[in-house]
């Protein structure tokens, strides 16, 4: 597995995820398809503290994508970082999430950040399984925030610290 710097024409297959996901399942809380103008809105493309990755199996095949982007944009956040990790339909259950979420951190790490937080929909299990296999802790739950196709939609919140607290970021 690898993680390729996503490129503008990558965002055509996020947008095609998302779809995906959006149209089949809960965890994803868009409520109709999105465009490639809206994925861009998001998807940190060439930016050089936030990155974004697709996601390459050995074979060389796009398995998912995968970036990080800021957790809030107020100054003093600067140290944390929000991580979104998507593998393709058919990619799911190859032991591709742990070491996508090995190499993502381990970018995250060498620019400095000190702690990674995800947000993964109640409902998804599988998801909330492997970041706690990976090290990360759960804070907490957002009960009912969100609503799509008629269900009330509840947020897990988890947190993985990295660097000592006496550690700085490099921005």
């Amino acid at each position: 597995m690898e993680l390729v710097p996503l490129v503008e024409s990558d965002l055509p297959f996020v947008r095609d995820i998302y779809n995906y996901f959006t149209a089949h399942s809960m965890v994803v809380y868009f409520l109709d398809p999105i465009d490639v103008e809206e994925v861009r809105s998001f998807m940190p493309v060439g930016d050089p503290h936030y990155h974004s990755f697709i996601i390459r199996t050995d074979e060389g095949e796009r398995a998912g994508f995968c970036f990080y982007h800021p957790w809030n944009t107020r100054a003093a956040y600067r140290v944390s970082v929000e991580i979104t990790v998507y593998l393709a339909p058919g990619f799911e259950g190859r032991g591709l999430g742990p070491q996508v979420m090995a190499a993502l951190e381990e970018d995250i790490r060498q620019n400095g950040y000190r702690n990674i937080v995800a947000i993964i929909d109640s409902g998804n299990g599988a998801s909330a399984h492997m970041v706690e296999r990976c090290g990360y802790r759960r804070c907490g739950v957002i009960q009912n925030v969100a609503e799509k196709w008629g269900q009330k939609l509840s947020s897990l919140i988890y947190q993985k610290e990295l660097l000592p607290e006496d550690s700085t970021h490099n921005s």
